[in-house]
């Protein structure tokens, strides 16, 4: 039997619908996802509306390094200042510790106080700062290391990490926001002493560079319920 035209008809009406329903089923699927894109923005916007504006700075290094002792009949240490002209040879002085003074900067821009917590290097908490609105405030602290961990990051060459910190927030709301802010230290407390193999001096002002600071990006979890270990 020959086939005419009209033998195309209803396979072709048949694609065409399925090409339309298909069509349409994107068409719902893309309004769906522009829906959701737009619902998680609001919440996100709303979540963030209720957290403080926090900025951390890296404020410096003093290139000035310290000695820590134990004060006459005291049951603390005490830093002391190191002559430029001592030197330190190892093994002899291996365990002596010497320390240099840092620092960095916040300020939050509201809305309300936020409390703060420095974590150092394991992720142990070791202290708590209030963050009040409109005030820019230091926070001093030590980097610490015996004579012979100054001198094996010394031999590894470059501006070796010396310490490392990170400034933490952790919205009190069971739908809120956790910022965390990490401050890094690179360089040395020492140097070595021309032509005296062995022997190392500390660093002075003129050595400033060789100390730097810096504030890496600062990471942001919005918590769509804390309860429920669930984030945006």
């Amino acid at each position: 039997m020959s086939q005419t035209w009209l033998d195309y008809v209803g396979p072709l009406a048949t694609a065409a619908s399925a090409a339309v329903i298909a069509w349409q089923a994107w068409l719902t699927r893309s309004a769906l996802k522009t829906s959701q894109i737009a619902l998680r923005e609001s919440q996100i916007s709303r979540v963030e509306a209720q957290a403080p504006r926090l900025s951390v700075y890296a404020a410096g290094v003093d290139p000035e390094p310290m000695w820590l002792v134990h004060a006459p009949g005291a049951m603390h240490l005490d830093a002391v200042s190191i002559p430029n002209s001592h030197v330190f040879k190892l093994p002899r002085d291996a365990d002596q510790e010497v320390i240099l003074g840092a620092s960095f900067m916040f300020s939050n821009d509201g809305p309300g106080n936020a409390i703060l917590t420095v974590e150092d290097d394991s992720g142990d908490v070791f202290s708590e700062m209030l963050a009040i609105v409109g005030e820019g405030q230091r926070y001093e602290y030590w980097v610490k290391k015996t004579v012979a961990e100054w001198v094996r990051l010394l031999r590894l060459g470059g501006q070796q990490r010396i310490s490392r910190l990170t400034v933490r927030y952790e919205g009190s709301r069971d739908s809120d926001v956790s910022e965390a802010h990490v401050i890094e230290v690179h360089g040395n407390a020492l140097r070595p002493v021309v032509d005296a193999e062995g022997d190392w001096r500390v660093i002075d002002y003129s050595d400033a560079e060789r100390v730097v600071g810096s504030v890496l990006p600062t990471t942001r979890t919005y918590w769509k319920s804390r309860t429920r270990n669930e984030t945006f």
